[in-house]
């Protein structure tokens, strides 16, 4: 008769081998789900990043996204903006390593237009509470210059005061970027779902490896 131990060593290495193999088969909908939403996660922080520019003694406060270098105004935030954006993201640079076939690339690269919609749908929401903040960051500016030009302070107090505008207002546009973030999630989800079905489980599973890596 085998000893407790071993019976329940025995166990433990069934369950395990079990737990194993339902990972890997392609039926298993919660594994299929946190690849889905790892992928999404990734692809709406590269999409939507936000870096705050100027604000010294010569420029204005105002903000960029980080990729394209091109400062975020309400004229200048054009579909080719996005399209750059979308383009550098790691979900497309894998992409393109894979050996899809000619149906595949053509389905894959509409959904990389649906995705360039979810961004911009989504900055139309974001740069509206953005350009407030930035207003209110620009208000303060000119207050310390004001006094900086009446010599009521001088050029390190008016650094210091640029410095602490950044400060108080950097949580607060991190919090707004942070819900839009959630906001533009579904958006992604619908097109990552259908791209995992368009280039199968088997290139899925490069895909993913070549995202986590």
């Amino acid at each position: 008769m085998k000893s407790p131990i071993k019976y329940s060593v025995y166990l433990v290495a069934i369950f395990l081998l079990t737990w194993s193999c339902q990972e890997k088969n392609e039926g298993n909908p919660q594994r299929i789900d946190r690849e889905i939403d790892n992928v999404v996660a990734l692809l709406a922080d590269e999409l939507l990043v936000v870096d705050v520019q100027g604000g010294d003694e010569n420029s204005s406060f105002g903000f960029r996204t980080l990729e394209d270098g091109s400062y975020l105004t309400e004229n200048n935030a054009d579909k080719g903006t996005h399209e750059k954006q979308v383009g550098k993201s790691k979900l497309v640079t894998c992409l393109q390593d894979l050996d899809l076939s000619q149906e595949q690339l053509a389905d894959s690269r509409n959904l990389i237009l649906g995705m360039v919609k979810c961004r911009m749908d989504a900055f139309e929401l974001l740069k509206e509470e953005l350009f407030d903040i930035i207003l209110a960051m620009e208000n303060q500016r000119l207050s310390l210059l004001e006094k900086l030009l009446k010599q009521e302070i001088n050029r390190d107090e008016f650094k210091a005061g640029l410095k602490d505008v950044r400060e108080r207002f950097k949580n607060e546009i991190e919090d707004i970027r942070e819900k839009h973030l959630e906001m533009i999630k579904p958006c992604l989800r619908e097109l990552v779902v259908e791209l995992r079905e368009i280039i199968g489980e088997e290139k899925w599973e490069d895909l993913y490896a070549c995202i986590k890596s």
